[in-house]
Formats: C-alpha cells, structure tokens, sequence
C-alpha cells in the first residue's frame, strides 16, 4: 500500500521537486526498483551506489572542495 502512494505522489508531483535521488540502495532494492519501473519513473541517473556520488551530482561545487 505504501508503495503504491508513492508511485502515485511521485508520478502526480515529480515537477514539484527540486531534486530527488536515492543513495546506497541494496541489490534487492536496486532489483524491486527495475522490477516495478520505479527507477524509470525516477530516472536512472538519480540512482547512485553510494552517498558521496549522490552529493556530487547534487551539489558538485562542494565535492569539490577539500
């Protein structure tokens, strides 16, 4: 049921966030998200293996710095 809202909250408002990633997800997690087209919806390009990844294409002026 949770999962359903969301799909649905996201597919009705994704034009409302600034921007929306994931970060370190599991395989398992990473499998459900192909599974249910949910990495589609979010764009693969949003979906990095870990939180440092996520920061640079975020915000790449600080993963510049030191």
């Amino acid at each position: 049921m949770i999962y359903h809202v969301t799909i649905n909250y996201l597919t009705k408002q994704k034009h409302h966030f600034e921007q929306l990633v994931l970060a370190n997800p599991g395989p398992i997690v990473i499998d459900k998200l192909h599974t249910s087209n949910f990495a589609a919806l979010l764009g693969e390009d949003k979906i990095f293996l870990t939180v440092a990844e996520a920061v640079a294409y975020c915000s790449p002026k600080l993963a510049e710095e030191p």
